[in-house]
């Protein structure tokens, strides 16, 4: 574990790099501690005018400096010596994005709008799809791998984040349960991840933003300000909160406590060069770096099987449960002490020399992981209703309630479907041994009715859907001439769905059919006998369904005298 070491910072070079804040106070508040601080010397290099609010710098060109403002867009060329308005000048620009691949290309939010530059701030226009969309932003990320998508946190009326594609054309976006998103980062060797920092914790997407889970397991303080994922280890995550820093060694899967403590921490870098180099700035405490430190190796405990309880160390720091990772000092002699949850059994440690189920002690002289198994001690029945559900050839949804007995916590039953034209709405958030379960059924495109089974947790959910029924919905031509000398013609048949079959038949002994049924879109074939009389005359062809004899159709056939 790295932890945060109490020293102020005297110069700060990382690029590329951006500093935001979405609030006047604080920016100045830290602006006044990095001015004050003993142990360096900052420059002001303006732009003077307004409020600053976000800085990034050209990652081609490191002169190239542009900062957002409460009065529009400034830009540098010669590294701050000088500086040019550069648009939006009627706006409060908060957050600023830079295309990696090409820095000419920069995003600007303001409180309710997203602008977009590809001429280095000559011209801006607006790229938000709607005037009635509200936005009011705290956070834009670029995908690494293709710079033409970014993410954008949108706080207005509970958490949205909007996935925009095309190089801000096409915006689509999803809830974060009510929460405000503050921050975003994405995993650069897997783009499919993005984290959100909220203030209801941390929630990851592993589809691209289409859908969030919370991972706060050790979270402690989940008012999350800031994100940042360790490019040499995207599975390391830090994240700010108003309560100090936190890590997380496992993409997310668990947290523990990082530094800072009761500190509100606004913003974290970390070093492209040197990843065990963290900086961290504040809200009005200055900036601060972290170093590893040898002397505080981590002790973690990983529980598997399908039990479940707690396990704590004496002394305090492991209590998982919530935390299960804390630093020691290097020599310490810790005991760890599992205790099974009701209807489960301890069945033992592995790794770092501990076995059996008894109390482990080891004695820390390295980062070291202990594995604890927990293992179910009763059998859970599981129940769900309703057990059959019919659709019509239409399609539809049910909503199917799940629940288990046997024992107090269950495992999350296992959902199972067998039919391509069902889908299950992803694995149910399993709590307090009940959940519904949401299953979409396709529209039927066939005459034919048919029958799919779910099983969820074993117990079978049977689902039947009607077939469509079946229309005669065209005969073209309707109708011909022919001359007296008779000949051979034809029409086209068209029904739906496909399967549905159709019959020719006539009454008219001078009309002979060479087609008398088939199935689907076909053509029906027939010939005519000349007309020995002085008389025009007409008759009919008439096609039928085959599965609805009543629903038909005629063709008319006539012959000159």
């Amino acid at each position: 574990m790295r932890t945060i070491s109490i020293f102020v910072l005297a110069v700060l070079l990382l690029a590329p790099m951006s500093i935001s804040a979405t609030e006047s106070d604080e920016t100045q508040e830290t602006i006044e501690a990095l001015s004050n601080d003993e142990a360096g010397t900052w420059e002001a290099i303006g732009p003077q005018e307004g409020k600053i609010y976000a800085v990034v710098i050209d990652p081609s060109n490191p002169s190239i400096i542009y900062t957002g403002t409460d009065v529009g867009v400034f830009k540098s060329t010669n590294a701050g010596d000088s500086w040019t308005a550069s648009g939006l000048p009627q706006y409060d620009v908060n957050i600023l994005a830079i295309d990696p691949s090409n820095p000419s290309i920069l995003y600007a939010s303001t409180d309710d709008d997203v602008f977009k530059t590809t001429n280095g701030g000559g011209s801006w226009r607006d790229i938000v799809p709607s005037p009635g969309l509200h936005l009011v932003n705290f956070a834009v990320v670029i995908d690494p791998s293709d710079p033409s998508i970014f993410y954008l946190s949108n706080n207005y009326r509970g958490g949205v984040v909007f996935k925009v594609t095309g190089g801000g054309s096409d915006w689509n976006g999803t809830c974060l349960s009510g929460y405000f998103a503050y921050a975003l980062a994405i995993d650069p060797t897997n783009t499919s991840i993005i984290y959100a920092g909220t203030n209801g914790g941390v929630f990851k997407s592993t589809n691209w933003g289409e859908s969030w889970s919370p991972i706060n397991n050790g979270l402690t303080n989940t008012h999350v300000t800031i994100l940042a994922i360790d490019p040499s280890d995207p599975s390391t995550i830090y994240a700010g909160t108003n309560g100090g820093v936190f890590e997380s060694t496992n993409g997310g899967g668990n947290w523990s406590t990082s530094g800072l403590a009761n500190t509100h921490v606004t913003s974290l870098a970390i070093d492209p060069s040197n990843s065990d180099i963290i900086y961290a700035g504040t809200d009005g405490g200055g900036v601060f770096k972290s170093s590893s430190t040898e002397e505080s190796p981590s002790l973690t405990v990983s529980k598997s099987g399908t039990g479940d309880g707690t396990i704590t160390s004496t002394p305090p720091g492991i209590n998982c449960g919530s935390t299960c990772k804390a630093n020691f000092t290097t020599g310490t002699n810790v005991a760890l002490t599992a205790s099974a949850d009701s209807g489960s059994t301890f069945t033992g440690w592995s790794g770092g020399g501990c076995s059996g189920t008894d109390p482990c002690t080891i004695t820390l002289s390295s980062d070291t992981t202990i594995g604890a198994s927990f293992a179910l001690s009763g059998n859970c029945a599981y129940t769900i209703s309703p057990a059959n559900k019919t659709f019509t050839s239409r399609g539809g949804s049910v909503s199917i309630k799940v629940s288990a007995t046997g024992l107090t916590n269950c495992p999350t039953p296992s959902v199972i479907e067998d039919a391509e034209w069902i889908s299950v709405s992803g694995i149910p958030t399993w709590k307090a041994n009940k959940e519904t379960v949401r299953i979409a059924v396709q529209k039927n495109p066939s005459s034919q009715s048919r029958t799919a089974v779910v099983s969820i947790g074993g117990e079978n959910l049977t689902l039947e859907q009607d077939g469509a029924i079946c229309q005669l919905t065209a005969l073209k031509p309707s109708s011909a001439k022919y001359p007296n000398t008779g000949g051979s013609g034809s029409f086209d048949i068209t029904v739906s769905p496909q399967d549905c079959g159709w019959n020719v038949a006539t009454t008219f002994v001078w009309i002979h059919l060479d087609t008398t049924a088939g199935t689907g879109k076909g053509t029906a074939a027939f010939h005519l006998d000349a007309n020995g009389t002085d008389k025009n005359r007409t008759g009919k062809i008439n096609v039928s369904l085959a599965q609805n004899v009543t629903k038909k159709k005629t063709f008319t056939v006539n012959e000159s005298k």
